[in-house]
């Protein structure tokens, strides 16, 4: 005897039900949001997205990931948490734009989304009033004027401007928001050098309490040891270990780059007092 179909009043409340767990799921879960885009993210990645910590630092090489997983994370913020505010900045205009647009496509793909308001070139304004909002690091009075920041995100960082960073870090002040520092190395200089030191140095005083996540590019299941090898025989050595295994060189001309680990030791004791001379051949 077949079973009796159950009222439409209750296939309305299993499948609101439904739609309940599937929504609480996607916003607790940012992992499986992303496997809604048509990301699976790699381990690493999945670090970032379950991260609970408020200072986030990425230390990753070229083409690893960084800013796509960064961007589903914004957006993902700014879907399931109300009335959230998004900064994002790129060293340059041309690359704030190209990070947003990833951000607008994942947005307008995304599960949930709240209708925009506002969907320009940089800017995007959702029904549920959060904003996501990108910015050039080369300008950093571009970056006045906003507060209640819950999500500031600096792409490249080692790139943008000390004074960016300075004057962007106070639209945190009331919100007790989250940073996220992503870049390559670009020499032993900067906010993200010192941060990073600060995370993962000698000292590890780590007074911000960073989480600092490394990523190298033979860690990349989608970089090849074949391109690594032709990238490695093209380029300078301090180039390469630069963009590709991390390494944070001088920030003297290439003459230099390799001078620090002389000096290992060098007048460290009390008292002493080093001259050195450095002679270059002309012509």
């Amino acid at each position: 005897m077949p079973r009796k179909r159950p009222p439409k009043k209750v296939l309305d409340r299993i499948a609101e039900d439904t739609e309940a767990t599937r929504y609480f799921s996607l916003k607790e879960n940012p992992v499986l949001y992303a496997r809604t885009l048509g990301i699976t993210p790699d381990d690493w990645q999945r670090d970032v997205l379950r991260s609970k910590s408020n200072r986030l630092i990425l230390c990753c090489s070229r083409q690893s990931g960084k800013s796509t997983i960064t961007a589903i994370l914004a957006v993902h913020h700014a879907i399931f948490n109300d009335n959230s505010m998004v900064v994002v900045i790129s060293r340059t205009w041309p690359q704030a734009k190209e990070l947003f647009k990833r951000m607008s496509d994942f947005y307008k793909n995304s599960e949930y989304a709240p209708k925009s308001k506002t969907d320009s070139v940089h800017r995007l304004e959702l029904a549920n009033g959060s904003r996501i909002l990108a910015l050039s690091g080369a300008q950093p009075d571009s970056a006045r004027g906003y507060s209640g920041v819950s999500l500031l995100i600096l792409d490249e960082a080692s790139h943008v401007v000390e004074e960016t960073y300075d004057v962007v870090r106070p639209t945190l002040a009331v919100s007790g928001g989250k940073i996220v520092l992503l870049s390559t190395p670009h020499g032993r200089r900067g906010f993200f050098y010192d941060s990073w030191v600060e995370a993962t140095g000698p000292k590890r005083d780590n007074t911000e309490k960073w989480q600092p996540i490394q990523i190298r590019a033979h860690d990349v299941p989608r970089i090849t040891e074949e391109f690594l090898a032709q990238e490695r025989e093209k380029y300078p050595r301090w180039f390469f270990e630069q963009e590709y295994e991390n390494v944070f060189h001088s920030n003297v001309s290439n003459v230099f780059r390799d001078i620090d680990p002389v000096f290992d030791g060098v007048g460290q004791e009390d008292d002493e007092i080093w001259q050195f001379n450095i002679n270059l051949a002309e012509g």
